[in-house]
């Protein structure tokens, strides 16, 4: 069996959809790591040559990059996504039509693992470390100044008044389903998905943890 988490799970994920990987793992769990989609070749293009630009590397002497210091790596993978537009590169699962072929789980669950079963679960807190480990002062925040306080980091996509109050009706959510003896939903939007198109196959047995208080089982 496989298991992973987070960057770990969404390989795992990955595997589900390559060729080659058929009947090197019979079973499967993902964590915090539903990957969905892999990036486009032109994304990952764009990214592998900021990290050239970064090490100061033409594209010429690609090869190099094998004997770069491993801390040089690590400081180039700090330079700007210029996908994204912002934050550190992001290097995951290619869509190169060679290894993988098509998206992990899009349009549906990959039929070369229709017989391997999968349990997809969440890490419950997770998204805490990622947001509070940048900005520690929001682990105290409170439930007026949360919105507040949370809004900068979600700029660029919405007025700062629309977010703010997308996340103060986040926050009442989460007290009502916290609060309450019923099970808590899914953390993230990622393993729901993948969930639904992983159980929509309904072949092999595929378990969906929601939120580590419950398990409903299906037929994939």
């Amino acid at each position: 069996m496989l298991f992973g988490q987070s960057g770990g799970g969404a390989k795992i994920a990955t595997l589900m959809g390559m060729p080659a990987a058929r009947g090197l793992f019979h079973r499967a769990a993902t964590m915090s790591g539903q990957q969905v989609t892999a990036s486009g070749p032109f994304n990952a293009t764009s990214r592998a040559r900021a990290l050239l630009d970064a090490l100061k590397l033409p594209a010429q002497r690609v090869e190099e990059i094998a004997t770069v210091p491993q801390e040089k790596l690590l400081d180039a993978l700090a330079a700007t996504d210029p996908v994204i537009g912002k934050g550190s590169l992001y290097f995951g699962p290619v869509l190169d039509e060679r290894t993988l072929e098509r998206h992990p789980f899009y349009p549906q669950a990959p039929a070369i693992s229709a017989a391997i079963p999968m349990i997809i679960g969440n890490t419950h807190d997770e998204t805490r470390l990622l947001i509070g480990g940048s900005d520690p002062a929001l682990f105290h925040s409170t439930g007026s100044s949360c919105p507040q306080n949370s809004t900068p980091r979600c700029g660029g996509y919405h007025s700062g008044k629309q977010w703010s109050q997308r996340i103060a009706r986040c926050i009442r959510n989460t007290r009502r389903a916290m609060c309450s003896s019923r099970p808590r939903p899914p953390h993230a939007p990622g393993a729901v998905r993948s969930s639904k198109l992983s159980c929509g196959q309904r072949r092999a047995p595929c378990l969906r943890l929601r939120a580590g208080l419950e398990v409903t089982a299906g037929r994939r």
